[in-house]
């Protein structure tokens, strides 16, 4: 454990970097929550049955319009569709868009107030609290909800109520780990108000549900604003899905003595956060493709409630839409699996799975763009679902345009760069990453998050520098690690200029290993349509700050995640072989300056956390790929560890063969 005085100047420190304002609010937040004061909020009187009416801003697509887009993907996916339907109403859902397992909506223990539950492990029943709060989202309704519109079967309905109401007995207002968590309460609202109106006209769906169901949300509702400062700490996703929660709640509930107050609340802080929290340039605080993804997916929900954004929320949000377009495959639907990855996917409304971001591309396009990024097909019925027009002669954006994204190649053949100047805390250590893809496949990954809470090696470990396609000094990470999902001397990026014959070509740098005395250069260029070249300069930092040793000697760790395929390793290359036809050559030279003797080079792969070339005792986290939360498959880690003085030069050399 740190001592005392660490964990006084990690404070301090992290303090500054993150500012007085946030500093503040999670200082009111721990007031309220040691001082008692929101143990004393409980709601006493259990959930009551209210006679509001209840105003659900869903559409309901028309069924054939439905079928017809299900139709123009895939043959099975109305058929997947159905079967993950029946599933849930046999009592298995897909968590983190995993296997199915069983729906358990009754926490280990649910007998005392949230506060009890709140960052105390001991008490949640599981290793990881994402366990519990998962199914209790209610995100399995919407599967269902599609499957019910299309089928008419009552089994679903009589499923969705038959798990309310289990719920509802399970877990009292203010009682449990279910509701420690204000963004929990406001997703499970959301949950809520799409299946009052997908039920609506199911014959389960009585007076007395749908009583229970609008004291439920009012409750939920309530919860939220007394610990709105916990949010404003946090400054993400947290406070734009408790925002929306509050709002949405509003505009159901009309009727109610404080739906007024919520509605205005609600509304007024969704503005602020997506404005503070997308920069203009589409870059969104939390430097993730998910959270970027469930952002974008609770600014549409705010949209189908009929008020129109201000104009710069419009704006920012059409700027942080273009960046998602430019960081997809075209062909796949598919996006590299930058930063934090937990697994959340706030509104499935559409097929094509977990990994695929053309659903929310699209509809962004459609809301904040005014043109779609893809011709018609499966993708859009999440369009159809949020009421946005689908006009099949509309022009295409261009899904490239994004300052923020540093990305060469075309649709067959891309890459990209990590070079960002943080102004908001970073989730991983991942400066000058690369992804490469190749005919729909990413041959060169980051390797995503795995698990925020778990045994060690596991905690959250896929954050760290390590890990991803880029240069670990001194077998330290790029910034300073203060906590779970805290770093701190962030490393700040740029980019560099290129020579006007070099159009292929981008280049930048980040200060993250100046305590080393080390300044981390990268290029990285397409030299035709079936070779790349990212070279690595590793020279001296004239900051002053340096390694206390002294040493001119460093060490060198190049690190590349490749895909599990059949490979042959030979001197310093690595081949691999594509499943469908042709292969992918990886080859990784030092470049030592002159005058410097050429030190022992050594080379490792590691596949699942075990050695195949190389020394035997490697970290157990290598050679493993996250798509989603919980979920890890084996892939390839091919590195070269150099010991050698700086300047140092590390060249990697891909060849693509059909």
């Amino acid at each position: 454990m740190k001592n005392p005085l660490f964990r006084f100047r990690m404070a301090l420190k992290a303090s500054r970097e993150l500012g007085f304002a946030r500093s503040f609010w999670y200082l009111i937040y721990q007031l309220g929550l040691r001082s008692g004061y929101y143990r004393r909020t409980r709601n006493r009187k259990g959930y009551e049955r209210l006679d509001y009416p209840i105003v659900s801003p869903y559409r309901l697509p028309e069924r054939s319009r439905l079928e017809a887009l299900l139709k123009a993907g895939h043959a099975d996916e109305m058929a997947q569709l159905i079967a993950e339907a029946d599933e849930i109403a046999a009592g298995k859902v897909r968590l983190f868009g995993g296997p199915p397992v069983p729906l358990n909506l009754k926490p280990a223990d649910a007998s005392r107030h949230w506060t009890a539950y709140e960052g105390h492990p001991e008490t949640w029943g599981v290793e990881d609290i994402k366990f519990v709060w998962e199914p209790a989202r209610f995100h399995w309704v919407y599967p269902l909800g599609r499957a019910y519109l299309l089928t008419g079967n009552e089994t679903y309905a009589a499923a969705f109520w038959q798990q309310f109401e289990f719920f509802l007995a399970e877990n009292p207002p203010d009682m449990g780990p279910n509701w420690s968590s204000a963004q929990e309460v406001a997703l499970r609202i959301l949950s809520w108000l799409f299946a009052a109106r997908v039920f609506e006209r199911s014959p389960h769906t009585t007076t007395g549900n749908l009583q229970l169901l609008a004291g439920a949300v009012a409750a939920h509702a309530g919860r939220i604003p007394a610990t709105l400062s916990y949010s404003l700490a946090q400054n993400n996703n947290h406070l734009i899905t408790e925002a929306l929660g509050m709002y949405a709640a509003g505009c159901a509930l009309p009727d109610h003595p404080r739906a007024g107050s919520w509605r205005k609340q609600g509304w007024r802080w969704l503005n602020r956060a997506l404005t503070a929290q997308i920069r203009p340039d589409g870059t969104y605080t939390q430097h993730s493709m998910n959270y970027h993804r469930l952002m974008l997916h609770a600014a549409l929900q705010a949209v189908i409630f009929g008020t129109p954004y201000p104009k710069t929320t419009h704006q920012r949000l059409a700027s942080a839409t273009q960046w998602l377009l430019a960081q997809m495959d075209w062909e796949t639907g598919q996006a590299p699996n930058l930063g934090s990855n937990d697994g959340a996917n706030i509104l499935p409304l559409a097929p094509g799975g977990f990994r695929d971001f053309r659903p929310v591309a699209q509809a962004a396009c459609r809301a904040f763009l005014g043109k779609p990024a893809f011709a018609p097909g499966p993708w859009d019925e999440l369009c159809l679902w949020l009421n946005l027009p689908l006009n099949p002669n509309a022009p295409l954006i261009d899904r490239t345009k994004s300052h923020s994204v540093h990305r060469l190649g075309n649709q067959d053949n891309w890459a990209s760069i990590r070079a960002v100047h943080f102004t908001e805390r970073p989730s991983h250590a991942d400066q000058l990453h690369v992804d490469l893809w190749w005919r729909g496949e990413n041959i060169a990954m980051d390797a995503g998050t795995f698990r925020y809470t778990a045994a060690d090696p596991w905690n959250n470990t896929l954050a760290r520098t390590f890990v991803h396609n880029t240069v670990e000094v001194n077998g330290q990470d790029q910034m300073l690690r203060a906590g779970r999902f805290l770093w701190l001397d962030w490393a700040q990026a740029q980019l560099l200029s290129t020579q006007a014959n070099k159009p292929q070509c981008i280049a930048a740098q980040h200060n993250g290993y100046r305590r080393f005395g080390v300044l981390h250069r990268r290029e990285l260029r397409q030299d035709d349509d079936t070779h790349w070249t990212i070279t690595d300069h590793l020279i001296e930092n004239p900051s002053r700050q340096r390694d206390r040793t002294g040493s001119p000697v460093k060490s060198f760790f190049l690190h590349w995640l490749l895909p599990d395929w059949p490979w042959e390793f030979k001197e310093e290359k690595i081949t691999l072989r594509h499943p469908a036809g042709g292969k992918v050559t990886l080859k990784l030279t030092p470049v030592f300056s002159e005058g410097v003797e050429a030190a022992p080079i050594r080379y490792s792969l590691v596949r699942a956390g075990k050695a195949l070339i190389g020394p035997e005792d490697v970290n157990p986290v290598l050679g493993w790929y996250s798509p989603s939360y919980n979920l890890k498959i084996p892939a390839l880690s091919f590195s070269m560890t150099v010991q050698s003085p700086v300047p140092l030069t590390l060249l990697s050399e891909w060849e693509l063969e059909s």
